[in-house]
């Protein structure tokens, strides 16, 4: 950029608290501010093009080749591909030295999965079909969902995989993670209060209804409803 440039930019912006002092009257009288906004606009545009001209030209990255793959994009393997869930993956500690997760649905695999890795051997498992996997505190149990629309329920299992059986019967499924439904483990694993609020979209113009908090002995199933 030339010093011819740089004097012109300063005095362009010279001009703007000119500009401002000129309108006063104009604002004052509660005028449109539209043609102070287009004079300042114009300047400052001005500025950056004059300055775009000392900005060196980029080297564009080189075009990648394509690589051969399995499959050909066509409109049956489009379909094929999962629909996006309002699920979240989610990661939990098993213990000091295991993490537990839910991996969304991939190409071929059409529901949530839940997978321990160790962070010694780093070596993973999946243990079942679910999400929200949360570990009870003496680390033998995992709390977890599984099912979509009303089939959705909360189950647990054992930390290895074994054993799993559904917990709770709420009608219509128990909606979004976060969002219509969670749960705590209570501090001697014995338990799981689950809380639950039918979610309702805004143009769906309809009351919300009142929640609820469920207590479910893990051992015996038996439950406890408290609306809140």
């Amino acid at each position: 950029m030339t010093p011819k440039h740089i004097e012109i930019n300063k005095r362009q912006l010279k001009l703007i608290p000119m500009i401002l002092s000129n309108h006063t009257d104009m604002l004052n009288k509660k005028l449109s501010g539209a043609i102070l906004f287009v004079a300042i606009s114009s300047l400052i545009s001005m500025y950056t093009v004059s300055n775009a001209a000392q900005i060196p030209t980029q080297q564009l990255t080189p075009i990648l080749s394509a690589k051969p793959g399995v499959n050909s994009i066509t409109p049956d393997w489009l379909l094929s591909m999962p629909e996006p869930s309002w699920e979240r993956p989610a990661i939990e500690w098993q213990d000091n030295s295991n993490i537990l997760y839910s991996l969304p649905p991939i190409t071929e695999k059409k529901d949530w999965e839940i997978e321990i890795l160790n962070l010694s051997n780093h070596k993973k498992r999946i243990l079942g079909e679910g999400s929200a996997p949360k570990p009870s505190p003496d680390a033998k149990w995992i709390a977890f969902t599984r099912g979509e629309g009303k089939e959705k329920q909360l189950w647990i299992m054992r930390k290895d995989g074994r054993d799993a059986k559904k917990l709770s019967n709420i009608k219509d499924g128990l909606g979004i993670y976060q969002f219509s439904y969670d749960y705590f483990w209570s501090p001697d694993s014995q338990k799981i209060a689950l809380e639950h609020q039918p979610l309702i979209m805004p143009w769906e113009q309809k009351k919300r209804p009142e929640s609820k908090i469920t207590i479910i002995n893990i051992s015996t199933g038996e439950s406890k409803v408290y609306k809140t």
